[in-house]
């Protein structure tokens, strides 16, 4: 069995692998996108909010109402705290896979490059061999007309 055909499973498990990162990749990519999405959505509700309790205090208003209002701000704070370092993690992991998928990526251009060459390689040998085939009919066929 020639060299490329042998090498052919392990460049079909090297893509499959490659494939399976980009995926994850994708899927990694998608998930710090709806992180980011809720982070942008959590910071303009909490600049309506303070935008409300300015408005509210500017018009006076009870200890009690201020510290619940600044009570819920401060739930607010820490959601997006907590959300910011979800996505410090999720960037972390999309870095993590894109260098996975840039690894199986290189791996199977290696191995895409070794087939071709090996194709070229054999593809040469043949016509070498055919023309050795064509060259010793060509003798043969001259010493049959010679000794006739």
């Amino acid at each position: 069995m020639s060299r490329s055909k042998r090498l052919a499973p392990v460049a079909g498990v090297a893509a499959r692998r490659e494939q399976h990162a980009a995926q994850t990749l994708k899927e990694s990519r998608e998930t710090l996108a709806q992180y980011e999405a809720q982070l942008r959505g959590l910071q303009s509700y909490r600049q309506e909010y303070v935008g409300g309790f300015q408005q509210a205090g500017s018009q006076g208003m009870q200890a009690g109402r201020m510290k619940d209002y600044l009570v819920f701000l401060d739930k607010l704070d820490a959601a997006i705290s907590q959300l910011q370092a979800v996505i410090s993690t999720s960037i972390e992991r999309c870095e993590r896979d894109k260098g996975v998928w840039l690894a199986k990526r290189a791996k199977l251009k290696a191995l895409d490059k070794a087939i071709a060459r090996y194709l070229k390689e054999e593809q040469q040998e043949e016509v070498r061999r055919e023309q050795r085939d064509t060259d010793e009919r060509a003798q043969q066929g001259g010493r049959k007309g010679g000794d006739g």
